[in-house]
């Protein structure tokens, strides 16, 4: 039901009918999307027991592991193609909203949060460095037309990028891929501040928020929920 909805508010978005759309509704999606990854898509299996070895368990147990659904594991367990799926559609949403809805702050919070929970796990992590979309999302970072984000928002988007390279196993591609993600707004903040236009005008509003931009990029975001 949830996916519909997604799915529905895609495609509204596709047909430019976004200003129909309800803000609250969609963080309310993004909120449970992101709950849905942190419990059930791809999860440590390590830290669960299937649900019929659970109940022979003795009730007396002073640790009980908490069961695992079969069927959950089936459809969106570690190398399933529901899990895959998943992934890449809920990549596809992340990009979409942040490209077609940057002016709804709550809204690019609550999607931003939803990525960082996305690459938050090795698991997880490991499919999404191979799917295009996330280039796709690095170059919609890097294009310049998402500067309406708030500074949280900036800096989650950024963490999220850089937290994909740790699911990356070879050095070399990791260091590849951070400089894929960290070479363009490091040389941008370079030759801004090389200008030689920026001693005389860094006093006005969009060259601060040009400043406060790349600042924002290079601090990323503590998680702490």
């Amino acid at each position: 039901m949830v996916m519909r909805l997604c799915e529905t508010e895609s495609q509204a978005l596709k047909a430019n009918l976004g200003h129909l759309l309800s803000p609250e509704v969609s963080s309310s999606l993004m909120w449970f999307l992101r709950r849905f990854c942190l419990s059930y898509l791809s999860p440590d299996e390590s830290f669960y027991t299937e649900a019929s070895s659970f109940c022979s368990i003795p009730l007396s147990s002073s640790s009980l592991p908490h069961p695992l659904s079969v069927a959950l594991t089936s459809a969106f367990g570690r190398d399933s193609e529901g899990a895959a799926w998943t992934l890449n559609y809920l990549l596809s949403v992340v990009e979409q909203m942040l490209r077609l809805r940057s002016a709804e702050p709550n809204l690019v919070e609550d999607t931003v949060n939803l990525l960082v929970t996305m690459v938050d796990s090795k698991e997880r992590g490991q499919y999404l460095v191979k799917t295009e979309g996330l280039m796709e999302l690095v170059a919609l970072q890097h294009s310049g037309t998402l500067g309406a984000l708030s500074s949280m928002a900036q800096r989650g988007l950024m963490q999220g990028l850089v937290m994909c390279a740790a699911a990356i196993g070879d050095p070399d591609a990791r260091t590849q891929f951070w400089s894929h993600v960290l070479d363009p707004p490091v040389t941008s903040f370079k030759q801004l501040m090389a200008s030689e236009t920026f001693t005389k005008q860094y006093q006005q509003e969009d060259l601060k928020k040009q400043v406060l931009y790349h600042i924002d990029n290079f601090i990323g975001k503590n998680n702490k929920e």
